[in-house]
């Protein structure tokens, strides 16, 4: 019976901070580039262009997690690291917003932020694209040989001697 591999718990949640902090400053920068004020309204350009780079987001960070050969590749770990994904980012989320409570900020703009249907597609497409990741990731693994075991194949490479006609 084969032994299954567990889920690399630690790396996935400081891959997901690293995605976190991305997704913050990517939306930062992408609010200014676009004169938007994300809090109070941030109008549906923007929310669709969130739905994008929240996808990608998901995409580019699912696969870095997944290329540890130690972590296993399949649909269901990769649902389980969208959970991940979202959760870690939750609670960084609140992190934040008892700091913005804390100096004298509003709870009504969060709770909106919460509310809106965008924030939960962009949830349900990150965990979809997490799960699609590690299933395509479990049916087509990459397999990579060292460089120094290539380049030494290479170089022992014997021609063979043609055979001699009798």
């Amino acid at each position: 019976m084969k032994k299954r591999k567990a889920m690399k718990l630690l790396r996935a949640v400081w891959i997901s901070a690293l995605a976190y902090a991305t997704s913050f400053m990517l939306g930062l920068a992408l609010a200014q580039f676009f004169k938007l004020d994300v809090v109070s309204e941030p109008g549906l350009v923007f929310q669709l262009i969130g739905l994008a780079v929240t996808a990608a987001i998901a995409y580019i960070f699912a696969m870095w997690y997944f290329t540890d050969a130690a972590a296993p590749s399949n649909g269901k770990e990769g649902f389980l690291f969208g959970i991940i994904l979202f959760g870690t980012g939750f609670s960084l989320d609140f992190i934040l917003i008892l700091a913005w409570y804390a100096n004298g900020g509003s709870l009504s703009e969060f709770l909106t932020y919460y509310q809106d249907p965008f924030f939960w597609s962009a949830v349900v497409l990150m965990i979809v694209t997490c799960y699609l990741v590690g299933k395509y990731k479990g049916v087509h693994p990459i397999k990579e040989k060292p460089l120094l075991q290539v380049q030494h194949k290479k170089l022992t490479k014997s021609k063979k001697k043609p055979k001699k006609k009798k």
